[in-house]
């Protein structure tokens, strides 16, 4: 039995997958904290070519509910 913490209920990522969540860092600490809201909506990539924009075959996602993000199938 545990107390005082707050388990989520989220769909575990493939094998070679990079996830996540993505928040709002209101206090801009780099560290998510009680008050920092989830975004819903944003989109995340894997930026293959590295210039620092999406682009057509570029894997991506949107963040859902909680802010999580998963991006299925990369290679090493």
């Amino acid at each position: 039995v545990v107390t005082g913490e707050a388990f989520e209920n989220v769909q575990a990522p493939a094998v070679a997958a990079v996830h996540g969540r993505v928040f709002e860092d209101v206090s801009r600490n780099g560290v998510r904290d009680t008050g920092d809201p989830d975004v819903v909506g944003a989109v995340v990539f894997a930026d293959l070519n590295r210039n620092r924009q999406l682009d057509p075959g570029e894997p991506r996602a949107a963040t859902r509910a909680g802010g999580h993000y998963v991006l299925p199938g990369l290679v090493d």
